[in-house]
């Protein structure tokens, strides 16, 4: 599906502004990481609900994105999960948006944009692994945050 899809990306331009939207909020998550696992007591409570405002700032362009892709929306799979709820087809393509490597070799190509771009994307993934496991590690442990 990820590989067939068009993205959207109307020109040059356009495919320049998704690559600085996906850059910031790729930021803001890396910065928000840094934070939320260095982050103690009430600080951290703090930090938290800033990264979560900020994330849905920057995520906003993205999911104006997603609605232009998939105007008619549909649950993709039956019932819900606990984990995830219903998965729809816009919420897929947004995660694509957010995360995926297919849109982002559709703006690189477009744009001729370095390929430090699909490498950050790896940076980014392997920091939130990074981060969950030193959180998972601290905690079991015993040395959790306060």
């Amino acid at each position: 599906m990820e590989s067939e899809r068009n993205w959207g990306f109307g020109d040059i331009s356009d495919a320049s502004a998704y690559l600085r939207e996906v850059g910031r909020l790729w930021a803001i998550w890396v910065v928000g990481l840094v934070g939320l696992v260095t982050g103690r007591g009430l600080l951290l409570v703090g930090l938290g609900i800033a990264v979560l405002g900020a994330l849905l700032w920057a995520a906003r362009p993205l999911q104006v994105r997603a609605m232009r892709l998939v105007p008619e929306d549909s649950v993709v799979s039956g019932g819900r999960s606990l984990l995830v709820g219903r998965r729809t087809e816009r919420d897929l393509v947004l995660r694509q948006l957010a995360y995926g490597a297919a849109p982002l070799r559709a703006a690189i190509g477009l744009t001729g944009s370095p390929g430090w771009w699909l490498a950050t994307r790896w940076v980014v993934l392997g920091l939130t692994v990074a981060a969950f496991g030193f959180v998972l590690m601290s905690w079991t442990l015993g040395a959790a945050p306060s």
